[in-house]
């Protein structure tokens, strides 16, 4: 069909529109015969000057003059008839009040009138102009009432069966088609659509409507084929000139999306910089911000973004103001800006809490405002964040505040259970001798996180003291050789029990671990430690502050819980072995010649490489975050090695419990920021 675009000229054209007039006009009975005898008549090399008459008989002389023009268009060597008067008809038909009908747009009025006619004169047929002028205007009106309710991919089909050539359409009609073909997916045909729009017509006002519509519509490597065609004036310039900052804003825009691979150009960039220094629209600066955050060009995006701030920017602008402080190694300021932003958009609530985590988590924290610990506490507990929660705990058992760190470590565990703020809470409760609970918690998640099992089955490595363990050191330094420390309070006995009947796995072959080197010597654990059997739920709840506490709805027979309390489960018992977890690695006994029994998918080695060591999928957030993460360690300046400390600092660590009249039985439970994982900590 679009082979044709520029071939089709004249005849074919008015016979495609006469042919699909009669077929509208004709009765259903009688169509088919009478777009035969039509097409046949289309043969015929007379002119049509009809309508000129008709024009001319009327007192319409403009238009009679522009259906010479169009005439002679087609047929060049057609001469107009030397006298045009009222009383002059073509084939001497009376056809008044049809073309009357036509200029009102009764369309179906026409159609009654064009059958009664037939009907009561057998043989008579419109004139071959009104029968063309008739088609187009209920082409027209097709199209346009399909465009008006939105049903384009029947546009589409409408045009393909109409067998209508472009040539004979107006501009109009014919930016309604491209756009349909763009909604139906076609942009290959849209594009060709307005390309022959340019190749045919010479009017600089409709070309360039032609192209800003082409913008709206196609994808920008598309648009930039219909600019490769503009009209140059002597000095160069192109005639689409006068839309430069609407295509400066479009090669960005394309950029940020991802349809653009090179950079946009400079001159591109001064064009619309200088058209957002004056925009009232705060999106204009922003749009130029994220171009340069894009870029990793930090600098000039920090400067866009305050612009677009003070011209009324929205939370996602202070967004990437507070990420691009951050990544200039501002990280005092980004803290500040995430947290003013926090309530319009969570995104900066979660900035806020990953900010300051770093530090919160660091082995020997460092020195932080009592103001910013309490206004991160608060944040953490008005978002039931795990992620802040879990800092805060750590920050807290770093500075040997033991009971703080466990009602940290609580929420964490119930906000956002992983294994660094379950292994956390494990040593909390060793170290306030809460031994039964240590035991349970160890065996509910055997089988998931190997560094908590670790606390049973100790490595063997030596790992650097801990603030308060060296605090302990410094007030037992009475030996020569300084104490090995564990992640444990006391040494296991490394005697291999022969006696020792364990039920839970299966003992490999003599001399042979499940890591495939000799089997190593088995801690003496306690039968009652483990394994023992330990429900898979989460006993750790928190009601919502200033609402009722959790019932939890009874289960089967099961009476419900007391307020505050979990229903009781089920009385069946649960397996006493744990299965292996895809994703997980080797438990710390499996090198004693022990194993899980068989996942869920049947698999019964450890994964290797584990899930956290594993690359992350493209276009996961996940994904993001780690390019985002490389990108920061690149643009920092190298660190100065850490200062070894030898004794318990003198200056006070600030208390990091809850904020004042907080309830801490009273916190909000929602979920947390589930995408970032922190690294062990020490013991």
């Amino acid at each position: 069909m679009f082979e044709k675009l520029k071939s089709a000229k004249g005849r074919a054209a008015a016979t495609s529109l006469a042919v699909l007039a009669l077929a509208l006009a004709a009765s259903d009975s009688d169509a088919r015969a009478a777009t035969v005898a039509l097409a046949k008549g289309a043969e015929v090399e007379k002119v049509d000057d009809s309508a000129v008459r008709y024009y001319a008989a009327t007192g319409q002389s403009a238009r009679a003059e522009a259906e010479i023009k169009r005439l002679r268009a087609l047929y060049p060597t057609w001469t107009p008839p030397e006298v045009l008067n009222g009383k002059t008809v073509a084939r001497g038909e009376d056809e008044d009040d049809l073309w009357e009908l036509y200029a009102a747009d009764k369309l179906d009025a026409l159609r009654a009138a064009i059958d009664a006619r037939r009907v009561a004169e057998p043989g008579w047929e419109p004139s071959a102009d009104l029968r063309e002028k008739f088609a187009a205007k209920m082409f027209r009106a097709k199209v346009v009432g399909l465009a008006r309710d939105g049903r384009f991919a029947e546009i589409v089909q409408w045009f393909k069966a109409s067998g209508v050539q472009l040539d004979g359409l107006d501009i109009d009609l014919l930016w309604t088609i491209a756009e349909a073909y763009q909604k139906a997916g076609q942009n290959d045909k849209a594009l060709e659509i307005y390309k022959s729009i340019l190749a045919s017509n010479a009017d600089p006002t409709l070309r360039l409507a032609t192209v800003q519509k082409s913008m709206g519509a196609l994808r920008m490597d598309e648009v930039e084929q219909l600019l490769a065609m503009a009209h140059k004036d002597a000095s160069g310039q192109s005639e689409f000139a006068p839309i430069a900052t609407d295509i400066a804003r479009a090669r960005i825009s394309a950029f940020l999306h991802d349809e653009r691979r090179q950079e946009v150009e400079d001159d591109d960039l001064k064009q619309f910089a200088a058209f957002a220094r004056t925009a009232e629209d705060s999106n204009q600066p922003a749009l130029l911000a994220w171009y340069y955050y894009k870029l990793k060009n930090y600098s000039p995006a920090l400067d866009w973004f305050k612009y677009a701030l003070e011209r009324g920017g929205d939370a996602m602008v202070a967004h990437g103001l507070a990420h691009s402080l951050r990544f200039l190694g501002m990280k005092r300021e980004a803290e500040e800006v995430a947290y003013a932003w926090r309530e319009p958009l969570v995104n900066n609530a979660i900035l806020f809490i990953d900010i300051l985590e770093t530090d919160l988590t660091q082995p020997i924290p460092p020195y932080i405002e009592p103001a910013r610990l309490a206004r991160y506490g608060e944040v953490a507990i008005s978002t039931a964040s795990g992620e802040g929660a879990q800092a805060l705990a750590w920050y807290a058992y770093n500075s040997c505040q033991f009971d703080v760190a466990l009602q940290w470590f609580e929420r964490a565990v119930a906000w956002h259970p992983k294994e660094p703020t379950v292994y956390g809470y494990a040593l909390t409760l060793r170290r306030l001798k809460k031994g039964r609970e240590v035991i349970q918690l160890i065996n509910r998640y055997d089988g998931l996180f190997p560094k908590v099992a670790e606390i049973l089955f100790p490595d063997g490595r030596i790992h650097p003291p801990t603030p308060c363990e060296q605090r302990v050191q410094t007030a037992r330094q009475q030996q020569e050789a300084p104490p090995v420390w564990n992640e444990t309070d006391r040494p296991y006995a490394t005697v291999q029990d022969p006696a020792r009947k364990y039920v839970w796995g299966r003992v490999a072959g003599p001399g042979q671990g499940a890591y495939g080197a000799s089997a190593a010597t088995m801690p003496k654990i306690s039968r009652a430690e483990f394994p023992i059997r330990v429900g898979p739920d989460n006993p750790l709840r928190f009601a919502p502050a200033g609402q009722a506490p959790i019932v939890n709805a009874p289960v089967g027979d099961v009476a419900p819980a007391t307020p505050g309390f979990f229903a009781r489960e089920p009385g069946f018992a649960f397996p006493l072995v744990a299965r292996r977890v895809p994703g997980v690695g080797p438990m710390p006994y499996e090198r004693y010649g022990f194993a899980l029994l068989p996942g869920y998918n049947g698999v019964t080695i450890a994964s290797s490489p584990t899930a956290s060591e594993q690359i992350a999928p493209a276009g996961t957030l996940w994904s993001l975050e780690m390019r985002d993460g490389a990108a920061l360690n690149a643009n920092r300046a190298p660190l100065a090695a850490p200062r070894v400390v030898t004794r318990a600092p003198e200056r006070p660590v600030p208390d990091v419990s809850a904020p004042a009249g907080a309830d801490p039985s009273r916190l909000d439970p929602s979920n947390s920021n589930p995408s970032k994982s922190n690294p062990s900590r020490n013991g």
